[in-house]
């Protein structure tokens, strides 16, 4: 793993993050949250097969997929087939954070060139409704995308199953029927994430790994979630 200073300077950050829809969003409804979100943010690097999230870890980052590709494995542990793949552009590691809870996969870097991720501290955000640094239009912003994501990953579950169970339970997380853009709405969001978010964990056991990972003698050393939170201490 190799840390990178974060970027300054605000056009260099937007472009660094141009290809993350959340993070698009966020710096066209509110610059200043935009900063906010990258001064808690580093810059790391992960060599081919570095583990990035551990399973029952419990941490305040979550991550944005700059380059290269990420294998996810439901055990503690990474083997030869992973459940899926995750490529650049998408948030990663997010639920766990949201909801306070351990880690329920296991990440490594896949791709030749390993892969570059923006890892973030949400910790500043402070509890749920807590809007004295992060507002409530940014909350509502990473909820939604992490509700979103998560349950296009369940569909995908479901196509690939065809198992009806995963069909019937997700009918049961329908859409938030209230005034948009309220407390009431995040909320709602947050109880939801944290439903699909167990319900990823079950699925995640049962689904069948098929996605063949590099040899074992390609793969480095996992790293620690110390090693990432020892960057936000230097600040």
């Amino acid at each position: 793993m190799q840390e990178q200073p974060m970027v300054s300077d605000g056009a260099e950050a937007m472009a660094v993050t141009s290809q993350i829809a959340f993070y698009n969003e966020l710096q066209h409804e509110s610059p200043e949250q935009f900063a906010l979100f990258m001064d808690s943010s580093r810059l790391v690097e992960y060599k081919p097969g570095e583990v990035v999230v551990n399973k029952q870890d419990k941490s305040k980052v979550f991550y944005a997929l700059l380059r290269g590709s990420v294998d996810v494995f439901s055990s503690e542990t990474r083997s030869e087939l992973a459940i899926s793949q995750l490529s650049s552009g998408q948030l990663f590691g997010f639920l766990a954070v949201l909801n306070g809870e351990n880690r329920t996969a296991t990440l490594a870097a896949s791709a030749p060139d390993g892969a570059k991720v923006l890892a973030t501290d949400f910790s500043m955000a402070g509890d749920l409704l807590d809007f004295s640094k992060v507002t409530l239009q940014s909350k509502l912003m990473l909820y939604r995308n992490a509700v979103n994501n998560t349950r296009w990953k369940l569909e995908v579950y479901k196509n690939t199953t065809n198992d009806p169970t995963l069909a019937q339970e997700l009918s049961l997380y329908g859409l938030f029927q209230g005034e948009k853009g309220s407390v009431e709405e995040l909320k709602f969001l947050a109880e939801q994430s944290l439903d699909l978010a167990s319900l990823l964990e079950s699925w995640n056991d049962v689904v069948e790994p098929n996605i063949s990972v590099p040899a074992p003698a390609a793969i480095q050393e996992g790293s620690k979630l110390n090693k990432v939170m020892s960057m936000f201490k230097k600040r």
